[in-house]
């Protein structure tokens, strides 16, 4: 039987590998959305309970095709169909993206929605690749527990042992093969190891059974597939003299199995939503939550092996200790957070990856750990009960995991529709009602008929009652938690709306303040469009990734030559509120040039048939989840496919917001694909990368600067009244870029190292002169971009610049630059102060300086 456990926990390793590789591959090629990753989880939750409730009939079909063998060599004959299944992820891998024609969305309103034949594919695609497996991986729980069923805790022993697995698959799959190895290979690795299980039980599965079972009466075929013979007594692992319990109640069963699911299933997306809201926008969090999540069913499910200690009774108060726990915990996280940031800089590392990824360990295992625990001990505890009736668990499984996938379409999809606030309001009421009908159950007696109606009452009032306001607690401790909030819309992934602040509005996702009309943000955004745009010949299509609140968008089609202009975002609710920044965005979405595209930017460039002259995004900051996919080498050379021969590509860099290794990977891989790139200044630490597949020609910015009054004027309205003002903007050329980024490494889908960055922002403690101190926040080292004028003036003086002389006037002189450019952020050291000199010695020596610069500029 050890053997049995050893087997399952591979299975269960397996299968979370799966899971993980399987959300990564279908965010990159369906876009990185909230209704993928619901797909996902959804086809492998509901893949397991279809499976597992029809084991028995699925078990009997499949028998007689694959040669009727015994129970243990027809699981490993399963697992084996499971590997073969599973290798539908590199036939989808392979096809051609253009299986859709070029453009397939459908005017709505103003904005481009993605057609029902899109979408359908879609959902078909995680269908063939997710759930078909999983169906396969859902029939083995019942067969297995059909073989030992007269083992009465065989159950909860064989799910600890498959989630214990999981847990290890997490852990390993995210932490090890993934970040150092890349995804191919972790699926890779599940898929030999899920192979080699199969093979394993296919050569010593007939041997094991009759080791396992023949020196009893072994059972025959239909005991083992179906179970609606008189079951026989159970054997008894306790004491031979206690009385056996009076059996479980059908009924009772599935009911308990349906709360426990919805609950868990709910509970995975009600964290997920507050996470997003207290600002968690770590990966590593979302993978530390499922973590705890399965580790605390694990747990659970050894804990039943001792079926005295937790009796039904006994279970169902623990139900109301998981509400009670769950609120008190969510009330007071931000403390908690900001208790486990100290704890952990002070006593344990300083090292930013170490501390984020502690930090999130410890949180995790706070917000869900005590109440998964609690909710997972009632499915193992049913299942040990049926068991001792020789009934066939597929039902109740395939029940559980059912009502899994309905808690977490509920509360991951339909009711953050509404918002965020509502949804986390929501299920708590749901949690209350789903407590008390569990608390009028009887283990023995079937459940009162009249509960059912007084229950489904309760939950339309919850939907019905609960609010849709904001919930300022979500706040706690940022700016935004003491701003006049407007005009809030959700999408199910982000709740989005706008802060009033002094002067201008920013536009909030979640608690990320994303988008904005200050002067900061207008500057950076409209110079990445009308630099590159000045630097082409006559640009007339553009695509903007990431539309925000039109700022880059209302440069775009400032440019009189655009013909097209393509704003693509993922977030639908960034279009509908676009008119409260009308001020600023001059009305673009109303621009007949511009077509507003509601769907991933990345997928629509692998989409769409067209070239551009100019391609620019602004994506989130590269740490939060998903992001790290508008940085990769695949993503930038999509770009490059879809630029015309003399096309540009800009981008924005938060080097404030990332580490040095963040930028020499991020700007490296960028440089990679594109062989002529330069950097510039857009506001402050808003740095702007530009590369194309031709050289980029300085003499046609300052041509063309002045040719289109509307970009001039626009130019203006941020400060740059001249193309000496502009060009002194450049920061970095080929030469630099070369310098300091060639060989840093770079970014890809398989392996990409944004997805395990981490910062933080909260207190900490630090002992000084022995005594422990709070400090200020914690800050891990920045990325700098150094700056040297010599390189820059040679290519500037390469390309024979009318303004040259000026711009060599002013680069040559850190206070000139600083005075023309005042938002530079590159520290610029003043000249050493000069020793008196005899008179005529001066002149000298810097007529000769003089000479030696030029002499180093040709």
């Amino acid at each position: 039987m050890a053997r049995i456990y050893l087997a399952y926990f591979v299975s269960g390793f397996v299968s979370l590998a799966y899971q993980i590789v399987w959300y990564r591959c279908f965010v990159d090629r369906i876009g990185a959305s909230n209704i993928t990753f619901v797909l996902v989880l959804c086809c492998f939750i509901g893949g397991l309970g279809a499976g597992s409730a029809a084991s028995r009939r699925a078990a009997a079909r499949l028998r007689p095709l694959l040669g009727g063998r015994d129970n243990l060599t027809f699981y490993g004959q399963i697992e084996l169909i499971i590997t073969v299944t599973a290798l539908g992820l590199f036939v989808f891998s392979s096809l051609p993206n253009h299986i859709v024609s070029g453009f397939p969305y459908v005017l709505k309103g103003n904005v481009y929605e993605p057609t029902w034949i899109y979408q359908t594919l879609k959902v078909l695609a995680v269908v063939l690749c997710v759930f078909i497996p999983c169906f396969f991986m859902g029939i083995t729980f019942p067969l297995l527990c059909a073989v030992f069923k007269r083992h009465e805790r065989f159950p909860s022993r064989l799910y600890a042992w498959n989630t214990f697995g999981a847990c290890a698959g997490v852990v390993v799959c995210e932490f090890v093969l993934i970040r150092y190895l890349g995804t191919t290979v972790a699926f890779c690795a599940a898929l030999l190891l899920n192979a080699l299980l199969g093979a394993w039980f296919l050569k010593q599965g007939e041997r094991l059974f009759g080791l396992l079972v023949g020196q009893a009466a072994a059972p025959s075929e239909s005991d083992s597939v179906d179970d609606s013979t008189e079951p026989e007594p159970a054997e008894k692992e306790a004491n031979p003299s206690d009385t056996a319990p009076p059996p479980i109640s059908l009924r009772t069963a599935a009911a308990c199995a349906a709360v426990s699911g919805l609950l868990s299933g709910g509970l995975e997306a009600d964290m997920l939503k507050r996470y997003a809201l207290w600002g968690e926008h770590l990966k590593i969090s979302f993978s530390f939550l499922i973590f705890w999540a399965i580790f605390a069913i694990f747990l659970a499910s050894l804990c039943i092996r001792k079926p005295r200690a937790w009796r039904f009774p006994i279970i169902q108060v623990l139900f109301i200790a998981a509400f009670v726990y769950h609120l008190t915990a969510a009330y007071y996280h931000i403390p908690l957070r900001m208790w486990s940031n100290r704890f952990v800089l002070t006593y344990l590392t300083h090292d930013a990856y170490s501390v984020g990824l502690a930090e999130s360990f410890m949180m995790n295992f706070f917000a869900i750990f005590p109440t998964y625990f609690c909710i997972a001990l009632l499915l193992p505890h049913v299942c040990n009960r049926c068991q001792e009736r020789r009934r066939h668990l597929g039902a109740v499984y395939g029940l559980n995991t059912i009502a899994f996938c309905a808690g977490v379409l509920v509360f991951g999809w339909i009711a953050p529709l509404v918002n965020p606030f509502y949804s986390v309001r929501a299920f708590v009421g749901v949690f209350a009602v789903a407590v008390v009908v569990l608390l009028t159950l009887s283990e023995t007696r079937p459940p009162r008929r009249l509960l059912w109606a007084p229950a489904a009452v309760a939950l339309a009032l919850v939907f019905i009652l609960s609010s849709r306001g904001v919930d300022r607690g979500f706040f706690r401790g940022r700016e935004v938690e003491t701003l006049p909030i407007s005009h809030m819309r959700s999408d199910s992934a982000h709740v989005v709306f706008i802060a009033q602040e002094p002067g201008y509005r920013t536009e909030y996702f979640d608690c990320h303040p994303m988008s904005a009309n200050n002067p900061r943000a207008l500057q950076y955004m409209k110079l990445m469009a009308h630099f590159p745009l000045l630097a082409h010949t006559g640009p007339k299509t553009a695509l903007l990734i990431c539309f925000g609140v039109g700022n880059t968008a209302k440069a775009i089609a400032d440019h009189s030559s655009i013909e097209r202009l393509d704003a693509v975002d993922l977030c639908g609710p960034v279009f509908e509120l676009a008119p409260q920044f009308a001020d600023t965005n001059n009305r673009v979405y109303e621009d007949k040039r511009v077509r507003l595209i509601h769907d991933d930017g990345r997928n629509f460039l692998n989409l769409t048939a067209g070239t551009y002259d100019l391609i620019t995004s602004e994506p989130p900051p590269p740490c939060h989840p998903g992001v790290g996919r508008l940085y990769s080498l695949e993503y930038y050379q999509a770009c490059k496919r879809r630029l015309s021969p003399n096309g540009l590509v800009s981008q924005w860099l938060p080097i404030y917001q990332m580490t040095s290794e963040m930028l020499d990977r991020s700007v490296a891989t960028f440089r990679l694909v594109f062989p002529y790139t330069m950097m510039f200044v857009g506001a402050e630490e808003d740095i702007i990368i530009v590369g194309s597949p031709e050289p980029i020609d300085f003499s046609r910015v300052e041509t063309r600067f002045a040719c289109d009054k509307r970009v001039l004027a626009d130019l203006e309205s941020v400060g740059v009244k001249s193309v000496t003002q502009l060009l002194a903007r450049v920061v970095q050329v080929d030469d630099t870029i070369d310098e300091r980024f060639k060989g840093k490494g770079i970014l890809t889908d398989e392996n990409n190292f944004l997805d395990y960055a981490v910062t933080t922002q909260f207190v900490w403690y630090q002992i000084v002169g022995g005594r422990k101190m709070l400090t200020g926040p914690f800050v891990q080292e920045r990325a700098a971009l150094g700056y040297h004028s010599l390189p820059v003036l040679k290519e500037l003086k390469r390309q024979d610049l009318r303004c040259y002389e000026q711009l060599r006037a002013i680069l040559e002189s850190p206070e000139s630059l600083k005075k023309i450019v005042p938002d530079f952020p590159i520290y610029l050291p003043a000249p050493p102060a000069a020793k008196p000199k005899a008179e005529g010695q001066g002149n000298r020596k810097a007529h000769e300086g003089k000479e030696k610069r030029d002499a180093d500029l040709r």
